[in-house]
């Protein structure tokens, strides 16, 4: 997609992004929803893997090092996809990371549902923690990895995607839900569904119906002159990205101007900063 009249293109500086990176590590261990970090660490990680990989490459090997059986954070779930293209050479690392990322699946679904419970206060099934864990795989399944290893993956990433639609779809609604059923906020709503498409767990026609949904009542589409706070953060951009993706590309450009025309002129922080940059340099 062309990217006209984007504006000035965004300096990266290093200790900005890890400025972003501390601030997002804080949110590993907090209340914020699941869903809405899960969406910041794709984004994030991304930067940081992109502009400062020496830094990132270090975060990657302490986590794996420091894995326990009893915490986890959102991080995790993405952990492996993030660094997959950083150790792409290194065999032992990459075998490391499948394991860890083998073992989480183990731990989060130890009854085989297809679903994975992830730890909180009142533990439920997420649409985009079955997204991040697949993303994940994906990007693994790109590497030369030992043969039991891929076919793990492959088993469990079929029945993941099999599960999170037949469970976590909502067909009134046309939405990925968690279970239990809670109110969920249009960020969370947001979030779900981007990294169901991010990580392709709908079929062409399924994300059809997601953006039906969007169209009729998200700001991008219904009140572009306001800027909505969740259509300014990462779930968004990642949106964008699964709509090119998909080849709904109309729908991707009027996204797309909705976010470059708020994050050029709003004032923003280093995330939105760094959003802008993956908007129009990315």
């Amino acid at each position: 997609m062309e990217k006209e009249n984007a504006g000035k293109a965004v300096k990266l500086e290093p200790e900005v992004i890890l400025a972003w990176i501390n601030e997002l590590t804080l949110k590993n261990n907090t209340s914020e929803p699941t869903s809405l970090v899960l969406a910041e660490w794709m984004c994030a990680g991304r930067i940081w893997a992109n502009k400062v990989p020496d830094n990132f490459k270090v975060f990657c090997l302490e986590q794996l090092r420091q894995r326990t059986e009893t915490s986890f954070n959102p991080s995790d779930l993405v952990l492996a996809g993030l660094a997959t293209p950083l150790f792409s050479e290194d065999l032992s690392v990459l075998e490391q990371l499948s394991n860890n990322h083998l073992h989480l699946a183990e731990l989060l679904d130890p009854d085989e549902t297809g679903l994975l419970q992830w730890p909180s206060t009142n533990p439920n099934y997420l649409p985009a923690v079955q997204a991040a864990w697949i993303w994940s795989t994906e990007q693994l399944l790109k590497c030369k990895l030992p043969p039991s290893q891929v076919e793990q993956l492959i088993q469990l990433k079929e029945v993941y995607i099999y599960e999170t639609d037949r469970q976590l779809w909502n067909k009134k609604k046309n939405t990925y839900e968690e279970l239990p059923a809670i109110t969920v906020t249009a960020a969370s709503i947001l979030a779900n569904n981007a990294l169901a498409m991010m990580a392709w767990i709908p079929d062409q026609d399924r994300a059809e119906d997601i953006l039906r949904a969007f169209r009729e009542q998200a700001p991008p589409w219904q009140d572009k002159k306001e800027a909505h706070e969740e259509w300014l953060g990462p779930a968004a951009y990642l949106l964008f990205e699964a709509l090119e993706a998909y080849e709904m590309n109309h729908a991707a450009k009027e996204l797309y101007t909705y976010k470059r025309n708020h994050l050029s002129t709003v004032p923003h922080g280093s995330m939105r900063k760094y959003l802008y940059w993956l908007m129009v340099d990315g």
